[in-house]
């Protein structure tokens, strides 16, 4: 039996997060745009959470770290 990948309700849809490269997710955690930022950081925490070698060296030579950190703060999202 095979799974459907597509989303069955609108939260899924919304959470969806397409692939994205680093360059894009600092990119996208520095626009001022809050969608862009949340999407990118989305695709960061996944980046992130693989299993095999995740790209921690790399976030934080890009600097982003304190822009990550001060949307912990933020209450709209």
């Amino acid at each position: 039996m095979a799974f459907n990948e597509e989303p069955v309700s609108p939260l899924q849809e919304q959470n969806k997060v397409t692939a994205m490269n680093m360059a894009e997710i600092i990119s996208g955690i520095q626009n001022p745009d809050p969608l862009v930022q949340f999407q990118s950081t989305q695709a960061a925490r996944k980046l992130l959470s693989r299993e095999r070698q995740p790209p921690i060296d790399d976030i934080l030579k890009a600097g982003v770290v304190p822009q990550l950190v001060a949307f912990l703060a933020c209450v709209d999202r």
